[in-house]
């Protein structure tokens, strides 16, 4: 499904920690952007994970916009220090 969100929402949404994990209890893959939204999505496979968590992100995206108020990122800035930029 093709994006509607706009660029600058998009880019702000790009700034978000988001990861994706199997489930051996579920059977599922897991979706979660833990600053951006409370709950996740799942999906059978990993590529129907990354469309539906896409698709999440997208929708509290845009009413983070309207409101004017978005979610402090933390857990990128912790990604970052982990995990240095390769050059």
């Amino acid at each position: 499904m093709k994006s509607t969100t706009t660029p600058e929402v998009q880019a702000k949404l790009d700034r978000y920690f988001r990861f994706i994990e199997w489930s051996d209890e579920d059977q599922v893959f897991i979706g979660r952007a833990p600053d951006l939204m409370g709950g996740g999505v799942h999906a059978e496979t990993r590529s129907e994970c990354e469309e539906a968590l896409r698709l999440a992100m997208e929708d509290v995206g845009e009413d983070y916009e309207e409101r004017h108020q978005w979610p402090e990122i933390t857990l990128a800035n912790v990604y970052e220090k982990l995990v240095p930029a390769v050059a």
